[in-house]
């Protein structure tokens, strides 16, 4: 079983993606901590990114 604490909420992610400094913040010192369901992965990828930022944004939420 994994132990993680927080299911982070899609908003966390996107808040995050554009630079807010208090979801960066809880991301960066509960990572280990942290795990996302499906739906915000679905959630997040719909957001409008250029490729680039796409493969970016995939390749981090794969790390949950």
């Amino acid at each position: 079983m994994i132990d993680k604490a927080f299911l982070v909420d899609f908003n966390i992610l996107i808040y995050h993606l554009n630079n807010e400094p208090v979801a960066t913040r809880f991301l960066t010192e509960n990572f280990h901590k942290c795990c996302i369901s499906q739906l915000s992965f679905i959630e997040v990828l719909s957001f409008d990114f250029t490729h680039e930022e796409r493969l970016s944004v995939q390749s981090l939420l794969e790390t949950f």
